[in-house]
């Protein structure tokens, strides 16, 4: 998946100027925060990257990893087994509160 978009990404900055390439890069960019940003809204959250700047940049972009691995079908069992330890801690938390 994320050689296809690697490979995406070449084909647009080799058939591009270099500003063009950069303008396209940065647009897709702040596109993509503006879409953080509009969803935290609906959401009613405030972003991690408000709170860990770090962690916000390192975490994030692997979510999204993990969450692209589990639509096409990596790991079934590790992602059962995480699934099955949410549903534990959320039933113990509800019982707790």
């Amino acid at each position: 998946m994320f050689g296809a978009v690697l490979l995406a990404c070449h084909a647009i900055a080799g058939s591009h100027s270099t500003g063009a390439a950069l303008g396209w890069g940065l647009g897709l960019f702040l596109g993509g925060y503006t879409a953080q940003f509009v969803a935290h809204g609906v959401e009613g959250k405030k972003p991690a990257l408000f709170e860990n700047l770090f962690l916000a940049q390192v975490t994030a972009p692997l979510f999204v990893v993990a969450e692209v691995y589990k639509l096409l079908g990596f790991r079934r069992e590790l992602f059962a087994r995480v699934e099955a330890e949410i549903e534990r801690l959320e039933g113990g938390a509800a019982a707790a509160g």
